[in-house]
């Protein structure tokens, strides 16, 4: 198995259930290690009902005092179980999973986790986790991965398979930075990176993964940026433009002077729409900064030219504004 592999290869993932994956982009070994969790959740100690909020998240330590029968009502199948957490007692619902009625036995613990109600005294949850005391206490304060889900792919589908890649040891992430350059960034290697963002020990650890992977997104794009720029550059300019009065009148007719800034700049824009290869231009600036100017002198060279040209802005009320600012001027 290597990273190009189907996630098919994964025991537990077939014809059957690899569609969910699907849904989300998982198709490979790759896709998988980087389908980064959303978020995490730290599972604390169990607490004592005088001690929640309502409508929280909780862990209790409950007794089974009693299950009731599996009952239908239209599509669900529900059933409901009686917990003795210390003097108090929760009655404690799920929906459409009756295997679990056989699982709790009268007599029996469990940590329960999950949103608990409290109404008159009265505590209710809704399809609890539960836990065995041995399987809880493992993962106590351990940071648990929550990943984005569609319908049929769940939390533990996704955790499984995950583990199966890194614990298995047939598959290794290459490192493709320098060792000078990933010390002078502080940096993880590619591999820990990728094996701590899904099991962090602790939330350091896992700023220091997410710090790498951050830098990699960064570094890919802007060579990414680099390569487009270097091929655009050399893109023969097929409409070559002429320099027009217009430009200029409107210039000295603006009730404001432009800044030496900003006709340095209008003079590389002219430069690039007369010149030989195609121009590919970034003018950045802060709000209030000329900009718009800029582009709008551009648009009447491009205009006087006999060609079109667009300003696109993202919303509707922006581009009446500037319609109406252009048209003053």
């Amino acid at each position: 198995m290597n990273l190009q592999s189907s996630i098919t290869e994964l025991k537990g993932i077939g014809e059957k259930t690899s569609p969910p994956f699907a849904k989300v982009g998982i198709h490979t070994v790759l896709d998988l290690l980087e389908y980064y969790p959303r978020d995490y959740e730290i599972y604390e100690e169990p607490v004592e009902l005088t001690e929640i909020e309502s409508g929280k998240k909780y862990a209790v330590h409950g007794f089974v005092e009693s299950v009731s029968e599996v009952k239908r009502f239209g599509k669900y199948q529900i059933f409901s179980a009686r917990l003795r957490v210390g003097e108090q007692v929760i009655q404690a619902t799920w929906f459409n999973v009756p295997f679990l009625r056989r699982v709790f036995q009268r007599g029996s613990q469990y940590i329960f986790r999950g949103i608990i109600a409290e109404k008159n005294g009265q505590y209710r949850m809704e399809q609890p986790e539960h836990f065995t005391l041995a399987d809880y206490d493992k993962l106590l304060y351990v940071m648990q991965p929550r990943y984005p889900l569609t319908t049929g792919l769940t939390e533990k589908m996704v955790v499984k398979s995950v583990h199966q890649v890194i614990d298995g040891g047939q598959v290794y992430v290459p490192e493709y930075l320098p060792e000078d350059m990933r010390r002078e960034y502080d940096l993880e290697s590619e591999w820990d990176a990728v094996r701590q963002v899904h099991f962090p020990a602790n939330e350091q650890v896992m700023r220091q993964a997410r710090k790498r992977i951050v830098f990699d997104e960064f570094l890919l794009f802007i060579l990414g940026i680099r390569r487009m720029k270097e091929q655009q550059e050399e893109l023969v300019n097929e409409m070559p433009m002429v320099e027009v009065s217009e430009t200029a009148r409107l210039i000295e007719a603006l009730p404001y002077e432009l800044t030496n800034a900003q006709m340095r700049v209008w003079r590389e824009i002219v430069s690039d729409m007369t010149g030989t290869k195609v121009m590919s231009r970034l003018v950045q600036g802060d709000v209030g900064s000329g900009k718009t100017i800029l582009a709008v002198l551009a648009l009447i060279m491009a205009g006087c030219n006999g060609y079109q040209g667009a300003l696109m802005v993202p919303t509707e009320v922006l581009a009446k504004q500037h319609y109406q600012s252009v048209k003053e001027l």
